[in-house]
């Protein structure tokens, strides 16, 4: 980020992304804490501060109630802890990934969280015979409408891989139905 904030000094004002062609792009940093997420919270914190002295740190300004977009947006997933993400009370650069699957719940808002994620199928099942149900679709786009309500990016992930043209349905599905940001794992089959 640096070789690219030197290279374009003289067309912006600010630190710029790593996309050449969409400078203004922040990169979501998800990192998915598997093990204890309080434990590892220090070293995180220890190991962005070098972002944050360079402003790169997408953050939640909590005096002017506002998302101010840097280069880089960290959220954290997994066992990560929701408490940690709140505790900073007027420059929050850490966000969470909500659950997708409680997203009515009042405490997850655009002031903490970036993403609401859920198992697809955990939460509303696979399509059966590759077509979702009626009860499947209602459900999809309620969480989809209440985390966009709420501003954040609806993300489901465990969905089904195979065969392909079920996998290629359900991706068409969520970009009609709104999500946020497609999880996927053939970047390939995108277009």
């Amino acid at each position: 980020m640096q070789s690219q904030t030197d290279t374009n000094r003289p067309l912006y004002n600010s630190a710029i992304g790593v996309f050449d062609s969409s400078p203004d792009t922040s990169l979501i940093l998800l990192l998915d804490m598997k093990s204890n997420g309080a434990a590892m919270w220090s070293l995180l914190q220890q190991q962005l501060e070098h972002f944050r002295q360079k402003d790169w740190l997408s953050y939640w300004d909590c005096r002017n109630r506002r998302f101010v977009s840097r280069p880089l947006t960290v959220v954290v997933t997994g066992n990560a802890p929701f408490e940690m993400v709140e505790a900073n009370s007027t420059h929050r650069d850490i966000f969470y990934d909500a659950p997708l699957d409680d997203i009515q719940n009042p405490r997850y808002t655009v002031e903490n969280s970036y993403y609401a994620s859920t198992s697809m199928q955990a939460s509303v099942g696979w399509p059966p015979a590759g077509r979702f149900t009626p009860r499947q679709i209602k459900s999809i786009k309620k969480q989809i409408s209440i985390a966009t309500e709420k501003r954040l990016k609806a993300r489901y992930w465990n969905t089904p891989n195979w065969p392909i043209s079920v996998r290629n349905s359900v991706w068409s599905f969520l970009i009609r139905s709104g999500v946020g940001v497609l999880n996927v794992d053939d970047l390939f089959e995108l277009d």
